[in-house]
């Protein structure tokens, strides 16, 4: 799509259609403008053409799938731009942060951010009477959205980097498993922004070389830094082991690696002795735990367990695994080692923790989804990088099959959008 042909003469859109046809065989090439709205009909009849049909994701009558709250802060944002003239820049947010209904009027509170003083001065306008004109013209779209009169308190906001906090949070793991660590964030920080990679078509990580690792992450950091992330959760502990090492100073977002922060956590406590690690073959292979625990407390004794089995059962819903001594035949080695505790090394194995409590005290096991999320919330809190809004919400990705992933993530967390493939 060529836009802005109402910059340049008939010659020029016709000389860049050609150095474009040049550069790659594109099925189509439709020079628009969207100022006149010259060939905009021409250009949705195109995509149109090429859109293929799909599985029916939401009801006929469902406009959107964002939440009230969202759309109202939008409608606010809209009015600016339209009152202002577009004399301020697009990088401004809205956030809707209260609602509440007094017997027929919804008071609704919005908060205007911008990063500079001079943009604020020229929003609110001449005693106040830009704004004025913004919270009227709002008013009146948001109460016919809503079918319900509405109290509109309209309030601008100079937050420095406030860009920043509004990226997303970018979470990652072979499977299912990293959503134990979803559900942690989730539970501490709703209001974040967050995506969730599944890299199911590259299932099960454990069996794979390191070299094999560092290219299927890198291919996945890559992705999340087309996605304008603010920081990266490995929640992996495989890739945690073999590829943060390699890849943690080639991005400017933040990369939180599982084992490393956990391993930090833990030995905080001087009384752990002896930690028993239960894991996939490539973590244990790495011997990373071991190296990690020992930079908290080089006296520190670890015994690490390979348990190739137990993501598959995962994965596979499989019911009958106790009967074949899955559980016990890892479990019973790492019980001879006298652990003090004993590290969930995958993040799919809180899943077997009913069945694992049946050999040994629940409490021995340290789940390290809570400890890991509790973390990476307060770092991002030092780091001022927490966003300002109150619109969380999750965007699930899968590179192969998603409607198996979604089926399959209800084990850990019920997904409250459709994933969406994206094919590495």
């Amino acid at each position: 799509v060529l836009n802005k042909i109402d910059k340049i003469s008939d010659e020029d859109i016709l000389y860049n259609i050609t150095e474009y046809k040049d550069l790659y065989p594109f099925a189509e090439i439709v020079p628009v403008s969207a100022l006149t709205k010259d060939n905009t009909k021409r250009l949705i009849d195109v995509i149109k053409k090429y859109l293929k049909d799909d599985i029916k994701y939401f009801p006929d009558d469902m406009k959107t799938s964002n939440s009230k709250y969202f759309m109202i802060s939008e409608i606010v944002r809209e009015k600016l731009f339209d009152v202002t003239l577009e004399e301020i820049p697009h990088s401004l947010t809205c956030y809707t942060s209260k609602k509440k209904k007094k017997s027929d009027i919804i008071n609704i509170h919005v908060d205007i951010i911008v990063d500079r003083d001079t943009i604020k001065k020229i929003i609110i306008g001449k005693k106040g009477e830009r704004l004025k004109e913004v919270g009227t013209k709002s008013r009146i779209e948001i109460e016919s959205m809503l079918g319900k009169k509405v109290y509109l308190e309209l309030f601008v906001k100079t937050i420095k980097n406030w860009k920043d906090k509004e990226k997303y949070i970018g979470v990652m793991d072979s499977g299912i498993g990293g959503l134990t660590v979803l559900k942690q964030l989730l539970n501490i920080r709703p209001q974040e922004k967050y995506l969730y990679f599944g890299d199911t078509k590259n299932l099960p990580y454990g069996e794979k070389t390191k070299e094999e690792l560092i290219k299927i992450v890198k291919e996945i950091f890559d992705f999340f830094e087309t996605q304008n992330v603010k920081a990266v959760v490995l929640a992996c502990n495989t890739s945690s082991a073999t590829a943060y090492e390699e890849l943690k100073d080639n991005y400017s977002f933040k990369i939180y690696p599982l084992i490393q922060v956990v391993s930090k956590c833990v030995t905080l406590d001087k009384n752990l002795k002896r930690i028993g690690i239960m894991a996939t073959q490539a973590t244990v292979d790495s011997k990373k735990y071991t190296q990690e625990l020992k930079k908290g407390n080089p006296d520190i004794e670890v015994f690490e367990q390979a348990c190739p089995m137990w993501v598959p059962i995962i994965e596979k819903k499989l019911t009958d695994y106790d009967k074949n001594t899955a559980i016990t035949q890892y479990l019973d080695k790492v019980l001879e080692f006298n652990p003090q505790k004993i590290i969930l090394g995958c993040t799919h194995y809180p899943y077997l923790l009913d069945k694992l409590s049946k050999y040994a005290d629940e409490n021995l096991f340290i789940n390290p989804a809570k400890i890991f999320a509790q973390y990476i919330i307060e770092d991002l809190r030092h780091k001022n990088l927490l966003s300002e809004q109150n619109n969380g919400y999750v965007k699930y990705f899968a590179s192969h099959n998603p409607q198996e992933f979604e089926k399959t993530a209800e084990i850990f967390l019920k997904l409250k959008s459709h994933p969406e493939l994206v094919e590495l």
